[in-house]
């Protein structure tokens, strides 16, 4: 008959201490606590103990370890909230480890994705161009990109603007008449793109 596991408490969790060897405290259902054994630094001073959740399940007929953590930045409730959601995905067929992995994944594909906007790059581009200016020049590439580029251009992914963009663009400035500008235009975004292209953006279309 397995032994019955009676779930932890936050007051025994807080009172355990690492020791000379690893300790692992059940909470159950495969959940537990993971008390690596106590480190110190060279001349002897004890570091502070690690309490790392962890989570062991069967997928796929092979057995499998997830991290949930560290304790107390997890607590108690944290963890079994997170085993609860593994335990979902596992019924579902899915391994709650992969999926970790794929959202982790996803989510750093979003943050690159908002930092590759043209507008980003073009300021950061911006940034680094105009210490070599003089100051009056610096204040007109600065004006013609928030007036001129950044309203069409500015919330695109660099590496979705195409050529067409670009000419709708300078076509409005055009519509103006004022046809030097647009060609001064057309030279800031080629600029914006080459350093793009030599910051190693994905995706950035060297053709434009």
């Amino acid at each position: 008959m397995p032994r019955k596991i009676v779930p932890l408490t936050d007051t025994q969790i807080r009172s355990y201490k690492a020791g000379d060897k690893p300790k692992t405290l059940f909470d159950g259902d495969g959940l537990f606590l993971y008390l690596p054994p106590k480190k110190y630094t060279k001349d002897g001073t004890p570091l502070p103990d690690s309490k790392l959740w962890r989570f062991k399940y069967t997928y796929e007929g092979r057995a499998r370890i997830m991290s949930f953590g560290a304790y107390p930045g997890v607590g108690l409730a944290k963890a079994r909230e997170k085993h609860k959601e593994a335990k979902t995905l596992l019924a579902g067929d899915i391994d709650p480890q992969a999926e970790k992995k794929r959202r982790k994944a996803a989510v750093v594909r979003e943050r690159e994705r908002q930092e590759n906007t043209f507008g980003k790059v073009a300021m950061q581009w911006y940034a680094i161009a105009q210490t070599e200016w003089t100051h009056g020049h610096a204040r007109t590439v600065l004006s013609r990109l928030q007036r001129d580029i950044l309203p069409l251009l500015g919330s695109k992914q660099i590496s979705e603007v195409t050529t067409r963009d670009v000419l709708d663009a300078l076509r409005l400035v055009e519509a103006r008449k004022a046809f030097e500008t647009a060609h001064r235009i057309k030279t800031i975004i080629g600029q914006v793109f080459t350093f793009a292209l030599i910051s190693d953006i994905p995706g950035v279309n060297s053709n434009l």
